[in-house]
């Protein structure tokens, strides 16, 4: 075919588009196309809103953000930033639901497929991503992500391997199903955040929802009841004395909380736009007050190994003055003094021999361990296991999963699974501490922060189950940025030499 013909060919479709363009811009075309989609729009909505009625209340209350978020989109741009503000605020608000729940499960195991707002928000971020990846497929900026997450990669295959010895399969597939998603995040937040404008901007939604839920944890302490908003949000309190706040049991809240107060004070040494250093201030004073609220002791002994390390790093390195340690000291006195019916008392009275409890948990964990070496006794089966392995009267036997994160990984998913996990662990505090040896004021206080609160969770570790949303995600979550920064700073060091 010649050029002419072809420019035969191509006339009409130039013609159709340029009427097309015409009326796209005049003032007959601009009311018809609002007014049709507004139409749409509302007939849209109408059909939801009469249809949702008939949904169980889990799946209407998951579904409202779903059907809201094109429109948010379309409003406020920058489809990614507010998923990614979508994923931080619900690290603390648990907006999910179990699918094919378990209504028999003993305690401390994942009792269904745990479906969320994360959930969703992630599968679009890996949609989007994919497309960026196919559009620019010679991009030579991409991060190594097989190197950077090959400890966690081992212990995500060794988990799944360990459903070959599990009981009871689909308790394993439900814990497989939660450590699957939780390692998407890890890895798409490795991938995807690459500067310094973007880590700040997650540290921001962490701070507002740090500072969220300490106030919702403070009104839940004041009221002194539990609050259920249709069957998704339940905000949680024990007895009336010990809050839990809308990420579950007490002891979760406190991992979350002791997680991140550490990152929030390095904010206040880090050289960056006073407007964060405002928003760090509450957002550490409601949470503060909010983990004392939690009676957690290990929480608090993980709050002050990881900020009394930090605040020390610090100031050994002259970015501070010496009256801020002393005036650290003196507001912990004060906060102490304010709560010490909370804070003795958890301390000092009687705990209904939780303690004592929990050491036949631990022998039960070592019995499983031995017999199990390689893959464990599955992911998940640890409370179907357990009475095989106990040794005492199970009359008056506490039928828990044990309470010590790591020997629940362990004795789960085997030596191999547990050799990996622990290797993420060292591996992250590895790649925060030549982070923070760099020393650029504008992020080492910060991957600091980060560092000395996963320090401070391992010791809690020791003392706590650690399989709930909220922990695993804050913690996987503060790895991950971690190890962003440590990119950052490596990008920064090889560009200025």
């Amino acid at each position: 075919m010649t050029f002419w013909q072809k420019s035969r060919i191509r006339q009409p479709r130039r013609k159709l588009i340029d009427v097309v363009h015409s009326l796209r811009g005049s003032a007959f075309w601009n009311p018809i196309l609002q007014w049709g989609t507004a139409g749409l729009v509302g007939l849209f909505l109408g059909i939801y809103a009469v249809a949702v009625w008939s949904l169980p209340s889990k799946f209407a209350m998951l579904s409202i953000p779903a059907i809201l978020a094109p429109f948010v989109f379309m409003v406020f741009g920058q489809v990614r930033k507010l998923l990614l503000a979508v994923v931080v605020i619900d690290i603390p608000l648990q907006l999910d639901s179990y699918f094919t729940y378990r209504e028999g499960a003993i305690g401390g195991a994942i009792s269904g497929m745990i479906v969320s707002i994360t959930t969703l928000a992630l599968a679009v971020l890996y949609v989007l991503w994919l497309a960026e990846r196919l559009a620019k497929p010679s991009d030579t900026k991409q991060r190594p992500l097989f190197r950077l997450s090959f400890p966690l990669s081992a212990y995500i295959f060794f988990g799944i391997l360990s459903i070959m010895a599990a009981q009871d399969v689909q308790l394993s597939v439900f814990g497989i199903f939660f450590y699957v998603q939780m390692f998407l995040l890890y890895i798409y937040l490795v991938g995807t955040v690459k500067t310094k404008e973007d880590l700040l901007f997650i540290m921001m939604m962490l701070m507002i929802g740090l500072a969220l839920e300490g106030l919702i944890m403070i009104t839940l302490r004041a009221t002194g009841s539990s609050i259920k908003i249709g069957g998704v949000i339940h905000a949680r309190i024990d007895g009336g004395v010990r809050v839990g706040g809308t990420i579950g049991g007490p002891n979760g809240a406190a991992g979350y909380l002791s997680l991140l107060l550490a990152p929030t004070v390095g904010v206040l040494f880090a050289r960056v736009n006073k407007f964060y250093k405002w928003l760090a201030v509450p957002a550490f004073g409601f949470g503060a007050i909010a983990l004392i609220l939690t009676g957690s002791r290990g929480g608090l002994l993980a709050f002050c190994l990881s900020v009394g390390l930090l605040v020390f790093l610090v100031w050994q390195r002259g970015w501070t003055p010496t009256a801020v340690p002393i005036a650290a000291i003196i507001a912990a006195i004060i906060l102490a003094f304010v709560f010490q019916a909370a804070i003795l008392g958890r301390l000092l009275e009687d705990d209904n021999g939780s303690a004592d409890s929990r050491i036949p948990l631990m022998m039960i964990a070592f019995n499983m361990i031995m017999d199990n070496l390689f893959l464990g006794v599955g992911m998940n089966n640890f409370t179907v296991r357990m009475l095989e392995y106990a040794k005492l009267d199970t009359a008056h036997f506490w039928m828990y999963a044990v309470h010590n994160n790591l020997l629940l990984i362990w004795s789960e998913t085997g030596t191999t699974a547990f050799m990996a996990y622990v290797t993420f662990l060292g591996v992250t505090i590895y790649r925060g501490w030549l982070s923070w040896l760099v020393g650029d004021r504008s992020i080492s206080p910060l991957i600091l922060g980060f560092t000395a609160g996963i320090l401070g969770h391992i010791l809690h570790m020791f003392f706590d189950i650690f399989n709930g949303r909220g922990p695993v995600q804050m913690l996987w979550t503060s790895a991950a940025l971690v190890t962003v920064m440590y990119c950052l700073l490596q990008k920064t060091q090889a560009t200025d030499l």
